[in-house]
């Protein structure tokens, strides 16, 4: 990462960040983030990411956090309404109340 990086297209092509969608913008800030999140504690505060990604991407985001994270000391707080994030978690969810 020190180097950077590139965004290829499964055929090899390089794709620009203009290319990309708001949701994969996002996906890749987010994913960024948590890879280079490696020797200090950190806590990520997400609001809603499922905004702008389909139901494949809602279901997959938190498991693949957790994989980029599972080798640092890293914790995520996920403000959501999304079923598809919530369904596959319910050991972790919290549900805030009046």
């Amino acid at each position: 990462m020190s180097k950077g990086f590139e965004i290829r297209h499964n055929s090899g092509d390089k794709l620009k960040l203009e290319m990309l969608s708001s949701g994969e913008k996002q996906l890749l800030l987010l994913f960024i983030n948590t890879i280079t999140a490696t020797d200090q504690a950190t806590i990520f505060i997400i609001d809603e990411p499922e905004i702008s990604l389909n139901i494949k991407w809602q279901r997959n985001l938190l498991k693949t956090l957790l994989k980029f994270s599972s080798n640092n000391y890293v914790q995520f707080i996920i403000a959501t309404h999304s079923i598809e994030l919530l369904a596959p978690n319910t050991k972790n969810v919290a549900k805030l109340e009046e």
